[in-house]
């Protein structure tokens, strides 16, 4: 069991905000399977050899701005990512989504409106 408390206790927390990973299949799905993380300082990795750490390498980053409730607009930016990365020569190298939430922006937006940032993991087709 992971005691949270002790983490943040240890000064190991980044103070990035959560982080949500799921597959790409459910990108724009209403329910999806996912793993809530938090960020942590590459020290307490080095002590734990279960935490997920992202691979180095090209990612596409999309920020968008989401409405509680309104999963189409997800499935819109899935297919125009999809058609971008084809438009690019790039392929997915992972199945994961990493999604963050970035209240900096956030707080710009409109009531019940928060500002989110895909990433995907890619590369050049060959």
């Amino acid at each position: 069991m992971i005691n949270l408390k002790k983490i943040v206790e240890s000064e190991d927390y980044s103070e990035q905000d959560l982080i949500i990973i799921y597959p790409y299949d459910d990108l724009g799905k209403d329910e999806i399977q996912s793993r809530q993380c938090i960020m942590l300082k590459e020290s307490r990795l080095k002590r734990n050899p279960n935490w997920v750490v992202f691979p180095e390498g090209e990612y596409l980053s999309v920020y968008y701005v989401y409405k509680n409730g309104d999963t189409n607009k997800l499935e819109n930016l899935r297919s125009k990512m999809d058609a971008y990365m084809e438009a690019d020569n790039l392929v997915r190298v992972s199945d994961e989504v990493i999604e963050y939430e970035h209240p900096e922006f956030s707080m710009i937006c409109g009531e019940h409106e928060a500002v989110f940032e895909l990433q995907v993991q890619v590369r050049r087709k060959v």
